[in-house]
């Protein structure tokens, strides 16, 4: 996904749950997936994901310069995704959850930085 269209999809799902849009930091090399910061009145804030391979996540912080995603659930933006685009967000207990491989992972950097859960896998700072 490119951010044009991240930068689209967010502020659509944004709108329908009434929270604001704060800033975004474009997938490169590392990180390897789009991030933008969701704000909501009554003081929730977290993180909608999307990497490289078009896999979605919220996670509850995130700092472009340093690894360490702590992920989480929102259960209206899930739907808002899913009802508007097709997306379908990986939840929290999956992304926690034992690494599993996907087609489009690298084997040399399955073996070299060892994933130990899905999420550690799929949004990753890998070089």
């Amino acid at each position: 996904m490119n951010m044009t269209n991240f930068k689209k999809i967010i502020y659509s799902i944004a709108q329908a749950q009434g929270m604001t849009v704060g800033t975004f930091h474009e997938a490169s090399i590392t990180p390897n997936f789009h991030a933008c910061q969701l704000s909501h009145p009554h003081g929730l804030t977290l993180f909608v994901l999307c990497s490289i391979n078009d896999d979605w996540a919220f996670a509850k912080t995130f700092h472009p310069m340093t690894w360490g995603l702590e992920f989480t659930d929102h259960s209206g933006l899930a739907s808002s995704l899913r009802e508007s685009y097709g997306i379908e967000v990986l939840v929290k207990k999956e992304l926690d959850g034992p690494f599993s491989s996907r087609p489009y992972l690298h084997n040399y950097d399955i073996k070299h930085w060892k994933p130990k859960t899905l999420g550690e896998g799929l949004f990753n700072w890998w070089d």
